[in-house]
């Protein structure tokens, strides 16, 4: 501990050096009477109190003023010895000067006078069998006071410790050589104990886990890591101090909750894409399982390079390809299981397939059937003539003006109101609703790539006198006044609503109409503003493309148009997967 500084002679430096040394001595004095219940030296402690010449620096650094303040310490002194103690602590207090509150020092570790008492006890009973003898002696009494007081409560607090530490905690030799020696014996438990948990762990830990439960697992703890705190000791901060809260649990329950926040750490570590993680594994499980032969208990680790080469080839799209590799890696990761399977082949023919993408360029997205205004037009007019078919109608328009992904945003939309703008509540997908000025406003509590959530509008595209049959605000104005705030707009599944599509585009006479996708909707609306002659720029904000962050880094007018393709053609390969 550094000691108070001094501008002047060297005999001045020496003599605060010297009283701060008196009160540091002064204050293990009577904490070792207080561990003893020793009264007598209690009431000499006292007395000596009285004659020390301390300044502010003394009493705080110390701790001198924390002990003198604490009546536990005093108790089962005389009424007229309590009023003296009592008159010290207001002198000591009006003594001038300050100490920032970093540098104050709690003797007791921050434990309660009784629990410091015991821990000094039972550390004291250790240091006397580390030391070989029988009985305790005031060595003991003394080094454990000196290892309570800066927390390291019990014997398994010492490992970790450097021998140049302890030898800070006393000038006293005897103290350090028996400091010295506790160090070691700590030590050497503490291995012991790792070897025997590394041994348990390595029997126990199994070599193949199933990517299916792996997906479970990721899907089932979304909201987990919010769910689990650790106790903080009161007006304490810092692992040391969450030490000592837990400390005082018992010990099996107080590991399986670290062990469990620990698990739900690792999860967290991919926080806001579970959906896609939870989709890429289930992908690879039955792959694995279906082409490979692989057991449905053990499709992790990849058994070999060969097997994720050709899981890879499945893929059109480089992103979904390297994303699902990824997400095996990291589910190996988190079960401590090989990866011998990535190698440099593998990432081989991740590079290859990005190369091969960007040649291809728009190529990918030509595959896709697309919806125009044309065709939408009519679908809704068709939809609007027949009974029962009105949602559907909502549903295409409300996914082609707001470029929603169906499956997973326009279909379980909900209804909301003004007030829930900038936050959902609890438990929320989303909320949708038209203001008095006709403008649709669209609030998500979460969205692909965008865990914070996403808010979008659409202003009335309706002219004087016309009203326009493609304007979002005006055909869902009406509906919306019928229902109430968080209800669901769409009562049918995704597969039902997909099945009624094909249906309707059929009785259009479209040709192949069962090629057609949801991903018809976001791609289709991108395509027929791209064609209107909006900037390619414009369009990756009104999707809210990931894609769009490169725009603060180049001029929009120079966007790369084959980088905004390419990933339209990406997106909607990986909503349907």
């Amino acid at each position: 501990m550094a000691l108070p500084s001094s501008a002047g002679s060297s005999s001045a430096r020496l003599t605060v050096k010297s009283s701060f040394l008196l009160a540091s001595q002064w204050v293990q004095e009577i904490l070792r009477a207080f561990a003893v219940r020793d009264m007598q030296a209690v009431t000499h402690a006292l007395q000596a109190a009285e004659s020390l010449k301390l300044d502010k620096e003394d009493l705080l650094i110390s701790g001198a003023l924390f002990v003198l303040s604490t009546p536990e310490v005093w108790a089962g002194l005389s009424d007229c010895l309590h009023q003296r103690r009592l008159q010290l602590v207001k002198r000591w207090r009006a003594i001038p000067g300050s100490v920032s509150q970093a540098r104050h020092r709690h003797p007791m570790a921050g434990l309660r006078p009784d629990d410091f008492r015991n821990k000094v006890q039972g550390m004291a009973d250790w240091l006397t069998s580390v030391d070989g003898q029988a009985t305790s002696s005031v060595w003991h009494l003394r080094a454990a006071i000196q290892l309570v007081g800066r927390g390291f409560a019990f014997p398994e607090h010492l490992d970790g410790l450097l021998d140049s530490d302890v030898m800070r905690f006393s000038v006293n030799e005897k103290e350090r050589c028996l400091l010295r020696a506790a160090l070691s014996a700590a030590r050497a438990k503490a291995q012991g104990n790792r070897k025997r948990v590394a041994d348990q762990i390595s029997s126990e830990r199994p070599t193949h886990v199933s990517a299916g439960s792996v997906a479970d697992l990721v899907k089932d703890s979304r909201d987990a890591p919010q769910a689990c705190e650790v106790a903080q000791v009161k007006g304490a901060r810092g692992p040391r101090a969450a030490m000592r809260a837990w400390a005082n649990q018992e010990a099996s329950h107080s590991l399986q909750l670290l062990d469990n926040r620990a698990q739900l750490l690792k999860l967290s570590s991919q926080q806001g894409s579970g959906p896609s993680l939870a989709s890429g594994l289930k992908a690879w499980h039955s792959f694995a399982v279906s082409f490979l032969g692989y057991d449905a208990s053990a499709t992790l680790p990849p058994k070999r390079p060969e097997d994720v080469l050709r899981f890879v080839a499945l893929f059109s799209s480089a992103g979904t390809a390297k994303n699902y590799v990824g997400y095996i890696a990291w589910a190996c990761k988190f079960h401590a299981l090989a990866l011998a399977w990535r190698t440099e082949e593998v990432n081989l023919a991740l590079q290859g397939l990005k190369k091969a993408e960007r040649v291809a360029g728009q190529s990918l997205l030509k595959a896709v059937s697309l919806m125009t205004p044309h065709l939408l037009s009519q679908l809704l007019r068709l939809c609007d003539g027949m009974v029962g078919f009105d949602l559907d109608a909502d549903l295409y328009l409300l996914a082609w003006q707001f470029l929603l992904r169906v499956q997973s945003e326009a279909v379980p939309v909900q209804c909301g109101e003004a007030s829930e703008q900038h936050l959902l509540p609890a438990g929320r997908h989303s909320a949708l609703w038209v203001d008095e000025q006709f403008t649709c406003h669209l609030r998500f509590k979460q969205r692909k790539h965008m865990p914070d959530g996403s808010y979008m509008t659409r202003p009335c595209t309706c002219t004087r006198g016309r009203v326009d049959e493609l304007c979002i605000s005006h055909r869902l104005k009406q509906r919306l006044h019928g229902l109430t705030t968080g209800q669901q707009l769409f009562k049918w599944s995704p597969g039902q609503m997909l099945k009624r599509f094909r249906d309707m585009l059929t009785m259009l006479g479209v040709p192949d109409a069962g090629h057609f996708g949801f991903k018809a909707f976001r791609a289709g609306k991108a395509t027929a503003l791209a064609k209107a002659g909006c900037p390619t720029h414009v369009i990756m904000q009104m999707g809210q493309w990931r894609s769009a962050a490169i725009l603060r880094y180049v001029d929009p007018d120079a966007l790369d148009e084959g980088v905004f393709w390419s990933e339209v053609a990406r997106e909607c390969e990986e909503d349907e997967a």
